[in-house]
């Protein structure tokens, strides 16, 4: 009863900490989904935005009342839960870019799929890893270190403490180069493996030359591209451990720059 009195008396904050949370939920991976009906959106933030009103509102301090300072506030502090929100969400490009480049050397690169969250066409490889990933996501409850993440944003930065700054941009600029090189990491194993049946295959063509290496090289490596995507199944699951991880560690950094 008494938090129910405390979020009806301080309904201004709540709104504050709604904008925050929307930010994240807009952009953050899986919850951002076009398949995820917009009711089911609106319950998630403001069940969360519940949640944290009552674990953080004690050590809020008041917002303004005037109204342009108010909207001023709630735009800034949705700022700050899409900068959470876009951060946790680039780590799943790494799969997009090592299916891409998959794609591209097993001979996937014209057939792309629809993507069912995204509602974009997206690489066969990476649609196959990224439902994985997903999978991955939900029953390792990998989702709490966005939730943890967006806790411990209120106290490195409390309300009216966002202060945007050039480290901001340079620390994601950052994260974009290591989405880059992760998914190099990635595809490494199967486009490295791929490239030596190419080479296999160009020996083939030179010393049997009656042979159509082209007819025969392309259902070869897409068999190879299989098999190898099976085998290292097990191994991927490791590196998307480490993903997650990897994320949480750079969402923690960019709060604290953010303060």
């Amino acid at each position: 009863m008494d938090s129910l009195t405390s979020l009806l008396n301080r309904v201004d904050i709540f709104l504050v900490v709604m904008a925050r949370v929307s930010g994240v939920l807009l952009v953050a991976p899986v919850f951002s989904s076009r398949n995820l009906p917009a009711q089911v959106k609106a319950g998630l933030i403001v069940l969360i935005s519940i949640i944290v009103f009552m674990a953080k509102h004690p050590q809020m301090a008041t917002v303004p009342t005037s109204i342009i300072p108010f909207v001023l506030l709630l735009i800034s502090e949705l700022v700050i839960g899409l900068i959470i929100g876009f951060a946790s969400y680039l780590i799943f490009s790494v799969i997009y870019i090592a299916g891409q480049e998959i794609d591209m050397h097993i001979g996937f690169a014209m057939v792309n799929v629809v993507d069912p969250l995204s509602g974009i066409s997206v690489p066969l490889v990476g649609t196959f890893k990224y439902m994985i990933a997903i999978l991955v996501y939900l029953t390792t409850n990998s989702y709490n270190y966005l939730f943890a993440a967006l806790f411990h944003s209120y106290d490195v930065i409390p309300l009216l403490g966002f202060q945007p700054n050039k480290a901001i941009s340079t620390y994601l600029i950052g994260m974009f180069g290591n989405v880059l090189a992760l998914s190099v990491k990635l595809a490494v194993p199967i486009v490295g493996a791929l490239l030596v049946a190419e080479v296999a295959l160009g020996i083939i063509a030179r010393t049997v030359p009656q042979m159509n290496v082209f007819l025969v090289g392309i259902p070869a490596k897409i068999v190879i591209g299989i098999i190898l995507l099976v085998l290292i199944l097990p191994f991927y699951m490791f590196f998307l451990d480490m993903l997650f991880e990897t994320n949480y560690s750079d969402l923690l950094k960019l709060i604290k720059l953010a303060h």
